[in-house]
């Protein structure tokens, strides 16, 4: 299976991703503890990319969710999510432009007001970074 992970910008946290029970949890790297998990609102959702803010404050999933179609088949929506990392608050829930599913972790701009991902459609999106 796929297991995204990240380390923290100082190197005292690692993000990682589970489908079971499909939440992000936060360790402390000294000693394995559990600090804090980022539960999916939804079962179904899948994470592909984890990634710290360049300050270590956010947290950001990309991935997609995967839903009943009106004619009965499988869809698939992107996602991207930011979390607070302080307390685990889902701060905002990206979707635009993420076509079926985000293919990537995201990645930043060298003053943090960007942010850029890649998705199915081989697309690459370049978007602003939503307030905290």
């Amino acid at each position: 299976g796929v297991s995204p992970m990240t380390f923290s910008p100082d190197n005292t946290r690692l993000a990682a991703w589970s489908n079971w029970p499909n939440e992000t949890t936060l360790f402390r790297v000294s000693d394995g503890a559990v600090v804090r998990r980022f539960p999916n609102a939804d079962r179904f959702e899948t994470v592909v990319g984890v990634r710290f803010s360049p300050g270590g404050t956010r947290l950001v999933t990309s991935g997609d969710q995967t839903f009943p179609a009106p004619d009965g088949s499988t869809a698939h929506r992107g996602l991207i999510r930011f979390w607070r990392v302080s307390d685990g608050a889902l701060r905002h829930v990206f979707g635009a432009r993420t076509g079926t599913r985000v293919t990537s972790p995201v990645a930043w701009s060298p003053g943090f007001t960007r942010f850029a991902y890649g998705t199915q459609e081989a697309t690459a999106v370049v978007a602003v970074v939503p307030s905290p």
